[in-house]
Formats: C-alpha cells, sequence, structure tokens
C-alpha cells in the first residue's frame, strides 16, 4: 500500500508502474514531434501564389466590411470611406506585382490587422471586436513567414489619452 500525499491521494496508484523515460524515447519523440514543425523554407511558388490570392479575396471583402460596419455602428460614410480606404490601400500594395512575395504578405497583413484595429474603433472597444484580430493571426499564418507579423497599425495597446477609443470598459484600460 503507498502512502498518500499532502493532498490525500496515494502518490502512485497500486498497480500502475512509475513512467520510465529514456534518452532513446525521447529522441524518438523528439524526433517525430520535428517531423511536424515547419522547416523553415519558402513555400512553393504554386502554393503561395494560391494561398496569397485567397488571402487577397478576404482583405478585399475587409475593405467592404468596414465601409458598411461604420454606419452600422453611428458612424457616418465619410468616417467609413476613410477608415476602408487604409485597408483598400495595404490591398493594392499587396497586389502589386513588382513586390517581392514578402513585401505582399506584409501588405496584406498589415491590412487584415489594421482591418481588425478598424472593427475594434468603429465597434467602441467592445471586447468582442478584439477576436477579430486572433482570426487574422491564423490567416497570417497561411504565408508561413516571418515578416508579415511584424507590421502593426500602432505601436502599443494601452489606448493614451484616449482609453475608451481602445476598450469600451473602464475596468479593461
Amino acid at each position: 500500500m503507498s502512502t498518500p500525499d499532502i493532498a490525500g491521494v496515494p502518490a502512485v496508484t497500486p498497480g500502475m508502474r512509475p513512467l520510465n523515460v529514456t534518452r532513446g524515447t525521447l529522441a524518438r519523440y523528439g524526433g517525430q514531434v520535428r517531423d511536424w514543425l515547419p522547416r523553415g523554407r519558402s513555400l512553393p511558388e504554386e502554393t503561395w501564389a494560391r494561398r496569397h490570392r485567397a488571402v487577397l479575396i478576404l482583405l478585399w471583402l475587409h475593405v467592404a466590411a468596414v465601409f458598411l460596419f461604420a454606419p452600422l455602428t453611428g458612424h457616418d460614410a465619410l468616417h467609413g470611406a476613410t477608415e476602408a480606404s487604409v485597408v483598400a490601400a495595404a490591398a493594392l500594395a499587396a497586389s502589386w506585382r513588382r513586390w517581392s512575395r514578402t513585401m505582399r504578405a506584409a501588405a496584406a497583413s498589415f491590412g487584415l490587422v489594421t482591418a481588425s484595429a478598424m472593427f475594434v474603433h468603429l465597434s467602441g472597444g467592445y471586447i468582442e471586436a478584439h477576436f477579430h484580430f486572433f482570426v487574422m493571426i491564423g490567416v497570417i499564418t497561411l504565408y508561413q513567414d516571418w515578416l508579415p507579423f511584424r507590421p502593426r497599425p500602432s505601436r502599443n495597446h494601452s489606448g493614451g489619452a484616449y482609453p475608451k477609443r481602445l476598450m469600451n470598459s473602464i475596468a479593461c484600460s
């Protein structure tokens, strides 16, 4: 019979063997995990082009969504057009074929994250609108590149002198 630990639960359950982990076991499982991880190489051109096309379609849909979301949240059409134009500029830059793949991916990523920021702003800082950022991070990972994660529309998330523009609850700011 085993002795109970502090919580009264036996430290070793009767009939169970202690886990025996050897270096060979760790190396074998570590190798299998490593096989699932990205290698850090660029995507093949056709794969990248297909994914970029999908991201561009999504980005242009965000241009329309930002424009249409503004009046739904009490903002005028000019406000919506101004905010949507920033996302449209990123979509145009991401479409420019003279730029490298990395620069086009960075422009598209900037546009998606900026659209997220616009939704948060237009919603009055609703916490639920912040979830759009998380979804866009998942989309950006399709590029399998680090640079697209670098651009962002603001340097901090503090709200500065206007915390209510970032979060609709003062307890969150």
